[in-house]
Parts: structure tokens; sequence; C-alpha cells
């Protein structure tokens, strides 16, 4: 129950963590900001703006989906608890 209780008062945000740094994240993080820095050279200031512009709302639906996602497996492991502990043979839909 001690779970529960910290979800409710919000103390539970796994997004404030981040990501594991190093390894391959750090490798595709350090391509992606050589990759910027040279588009800013080679792009004039209207072209770079346009595409930071496309980045920004690319990055935004991308959290839109992870927030789906969440909360898609989030459902899914309730679920799993509530099939574990009922004698219920019918396969609930998730959406």
């Amino acid at each position: 129950m001690r779970i529960l209780k910290e979800l409710y008062h919000g103390n539970l945000q796994p997004e404030e963590i981040g990501c594991v740094q190093g390894g391959e994240y750090e490798k595709y993080l350090q391509a992606m900001v050589a990759a910027e820095d040279k588009l800013k050279e080679r792009l004039g200031k209207k072209a770079f703006k346009l595409l930071k512009e496309y980045a920004d709302n690319q990055k935004k639906a991308a959290d839109i989906t992870a927030m789906e996602m969440f909360i898609k497996g989030f459902r899914l492991g309730a679920l799993f608890e509530r099939d574990i502990q009922s004698t219920d043979t019918e396969f609930p839909s998730l959406f």
C-alpha cells in the first residue's frame, strides 16, 4: 500500500531520474550534439530555426507517445494483478 500513497502524494516521478549516463545512450547523445553543431554551421539562420522547430515538435509528439505507452503499460500491469487475484477467464480490453 505504501507505493499507492507515494503515487497519490506525487512522490513517484521516474522522469526526474533520467536516463543512465554512459554507454549506448551517451554515444547517441554525443552524435546528436555533433550533428546539430554541423547543421548549425551549414544552414542559414532561417533554415536552422525551422529545423529546431521541427525537432521541438517531434519531441513533443514523442513525449505524448511515451506518456500514452506508460499509461497503457500501467493498465496492463493492473490487469495482470486483477487476473492473478480472480477466477475470471475473459481477457478485458486494454484500451
